[in-house]
């Protein structure tokens, strides 16, 4: 995850935790910078653990400041510490002690901060645990990626043992590769805390509408996602579940809220990320994600996320191996 200070261009980035009496908790074995400028200083701790990346971020402002966050992991959950609300992208309220579930493409979003002391905890979840988590939480397969935040992400309230586990997980004592360890699997149970808790208090307000097709249509979802490395068209797709094609269109998006076209780009996308992540060749992962011309390709990637794969693969690695 990368912070960006919009509203100045006074900002220095330095390599450390300054002002250290500022932070109650030090994540073991996490890389520290702090962000200094007019605005005050924003103290971020960054760890790269076995299927997730944590960040934990203090902003002690002076004034009002607008910070863009971007992340490379699409599945992204930002919890309120402490603080007052946070207005992310002027369209959702992020309350003390809730948690937003971000699933975008390209997750990149703005917060808007009052002048005051908030700490916040991300989680990126690594993209080869979708397909088990969508199988495990139902809520999840409601969702689809996409591509900017709207004001139906999903948001909950953490329990009390929420609240529990991100303490414990925050005052870990040990250090080097035992407080790794530890934190590996505290951030782990406050993931799947938080999926449990959502899976019982964010179903009824994500359900999906009643439509007559539902359960065809889930099909439908089904096999797009498993046939993303062949030749889809909404024509094929209307032939195969024997509807027309102006009926599976407009069940498909009231049912789901994002039109078929789009629903098929956006998964062949992000099952493209999750190759190139992996180091797949470009035209392997063309093919692979229903795209026979690379070209095609390339100009369809650029089009939903703004970066060529190339591009989108090098500031993923510079990302891993340079997370500050």
């Amino acid at each position: 995850m990368k912070i960006h200070v919009v509203t100045t261009s006074d900002v220095q980035y330095l390599p450390a935790i300054h002002s250290p009496e500022r932070i109650r908790h030090f994540i073991p074995q996490a890389t520290r910078t702090t962000i200094q400028g007019d605005f005050g200083n924003i103290y971020c701790q960054q760890s790269h653990l076995d299927l997730l990346t944590l960040s934990y971020c203090v902003f002690d402002l002076s004034r009002a400041t607008d910070i863009n966050i971007s992340a490379f992991k699409s599945l992204h959950l930002c919890y309120n510490l402490s603080g007052r609300n946070i207005p992310v992208q002027q369209l959702v309220q992020l309350g003390n002690t809730q948690t937003l579930i971000n699933y975008l493409i390209c997750p990149q979003y703005t917060i808007s901060l009052l002048p005051g002391h908030y700490s916040v905890l991300t989680l990126e979840v690594d993209q080869t645990l979708y397909p088990l988590l969508k199988e495990e939480y139902d809520f999840l397969r409601q969702l689809s990626p996409s591509q900017q935040l709207h004001s139906r992400c999903p948001r909950l309230t953490q329990s009390a043992q929420m609240q529990l586990t991100s303490e414990q997980l925050l005052s870990i004592e040990e250090s080097g590769q035992l407080g790794s360890i530890n934190l590996d699997a505290a951030a782990k149970r406050l993931l799947f805390l938080t999926f449990k808790e959502a899976r019982t208090r964010l179903t009824s307000t994500i359900r999906l509408p009643c439509n007559p097709y539902k359960n065809l249509l889930l099909e439908v979802q089904h096999f797009i996602q498993h046939h993303l490395d062949h030749k889809m068209t909404i024509d094929s797709i209307a032939r195969k579940f024997k509807l027309s094609r102006s009926r599976l269109q407009s069940a498909f998006k009231e049912l789901f809220g994002i039109p078929i076209h789009s629903y098929i780009i956006e998964e062949r996308i992000a099952k493209a990320k999750i190759l190139l992540q992996q180091g797949a060749l470009l035209a392997e992962v063309a093919t692979t994600v229903g795209f026979p011309d690379k070209s095609n390709f390339v100009r369809a990637f650029k089009k939903a996320t703004g970066l060529t794969p190339a591009s989108y693969r090098e500031l993923y690695n510079e990302e891993e191996s340079n997370p500050s």
